[in-house]
C-alpha cells in the first residue's frame, strides 16, 4: 500500500526534528557540562529527557516510513506525549506565576502557545486512527478505542515516571 502523504510528511519532520536536537546536543556539549556545573541537575534532566524525546522521534520516523506497525505505535506515542507535555505546560501556569511571576513574553501568550500545541497535536493523533493510516500500518486488528486507551496510559505512566525522577533527584525546573 501507498504510504498517505501525512505520513510521509510527519516521517520527515520527526526525523529533521530528532536530527537537530541530537546535533544541537552534541555541538553545546561543552556549555552544557559548564551549565551543570553552575544549575545541577535540572540541566541534565533536561539534556535526557530531550536527547530520550529525539531518539523515539527518530526510531518513530523510521517505523512510519516504513509502514511497520510498532512505527504506527511511536509515531502516535510522540503524539501523545507532545499533547501531555502541552496540558501539562498550561495545569503548571498558575504555580509559575506565583513562584517566578508572568513570563517576559506575556501570560496570554503562553497560554496560547501551549494550548495550539495540545490542539494541533489532537488534530495529528486523529489523524492516525484515520481509515487510510490505519490501513498503511495495518493496526485496525486491535479497535481504534482499545489502541488509544493504551496509549493514554503509556503517556500516562511516561509522565508519572518523569515526575518520580524529578522527585527523587529533587529537581527543581524553576
Amino acid at each position: 500500500m501507498k504510504r498517505p502523504s501525512g505520513i510521509t510528511f510527519l516521517a520527515v519532520l520527526y526525523m529533521l526534528g530528532a536530527l537537530l536536537v541530537l546535533g544541537l546536543q552534541v555541538f553545546t556539549w561543552q556549555r552544557t557540562l559548564q551549565a551543570v556545573a553552575e544549575l545541577g541537575s535540572v540541566v541534565v534532566y533536561a539534556y535526557l529527557s530531550a536527547a530520550i524525546f529525539a531518539i523515539l522521534q527518530l526510531v518513530a520516523s523510521i517505523g512510519m516510513w516504513q509502514g511497520k506497525r510498532w512505527g504506527w505505535w511511536l509515531g502516535a506515542l510522540v503524539l501523545f506525549l507532545v499533547v501531555a507535555r502541552a496540558i501539562n505546560a498550561l495545569v503548571a501556569i498558575p504555580v509559575l506565576l506565583q513562584q517566578v511571576g508572568p513570563p517576559e513574553t506575556g501570560l496570554a501568550l503562553e497560554v496560547i502557545k501551549y494550548a495550539g500545541r495540545a490542539i494541533l497535536y489532537g488534530f495529528l493523533i486523529r489523524y492516525f486512527f484515520t481509515d487510510g493510516v490505519e490501513a498503511y500500518f495495518d493496526v485496525a486488528a486491535i479497535p481504534g478505542r482499545k489502541r488509544f486507551a493504551y496509549l493514554v496510559g503509556v503517556t500516562a505512566v511516561v509522565m508519572l515516571l518523569m515526575s518520580i525522577v524529578v522527585w527523587i533527584f529533587g529537581i527543581n525546573p524553576l
